[in-house]
């Protein structure tokens, strides 16, 4: 199953790269929402191989993901791929300057179930695909907003 989504964002290309790689922000908005992330120590905090254990509670069971950041390429894309049991997912985060000011972010999201309990839940969220794909976008403006907010603050 796939999710993508994109969102326009007044600020430059590089202040919005800054924020979507700031790990710390993350790990406080993952903890916000019941998410519970640790960064492995063995691997860099944000390089390529940078791994997370990520934790959380979702259709009434507890989940576990391996997170790995795969891909970096500063300031245009960011790659993430998770492992858990049953399923795989892969999150593309990729960014394009529209003009000096303005940055265009296209989000991918895609889950592969590796066995049966994984595709029930998979199906499951395809039924209600119109509806995720509006949480994520309705999300991704918020954030777009505080960014904004944030860095005509800033100047």
């Amino acid at each position: 199953m796939k999710l993508s989504t994109s969102q326009d964002f007044d600020v430059p290309i590089g202040v919005l790269y800054g924020r979507i790689s700031d790990v710390d922000m993350l790990e406080r908005l993952a903890l916000r929402r019941g998410i519970e992330v640790q960064h492995r120590a063995s691997t860099p905090r944000f390089a390529a191989g940078a791994v997370w254990d990520v934790r959380f509670h979702l259709r009434g069971r507890d989940r576990t993901l391996v997170t790995t950041l795969t891909g970096l390429e500063a300031p245009h894309s960011l790659r993430v791929e998770a492992v858990g049991t049953g399923l795989d997912a892969a999150l593309a985060v990729d960014l394009v300057a529209l003009s000096r000011s303005r940055t265009r972010l296209a989000l991918d999201f895609v889950i592969r179930p590796r066995s049966m309990p994984a595709r029930l839940l998979v199906q499951t969220m395809k039924l209600s695909r119109r509806r995720l794909k509006q949480t994520l976008t309705d999300r991704l403006e918020g954030v777009a907003r505080r960014i904004e907010n944030d860095y005509r603050r800033a100047l």
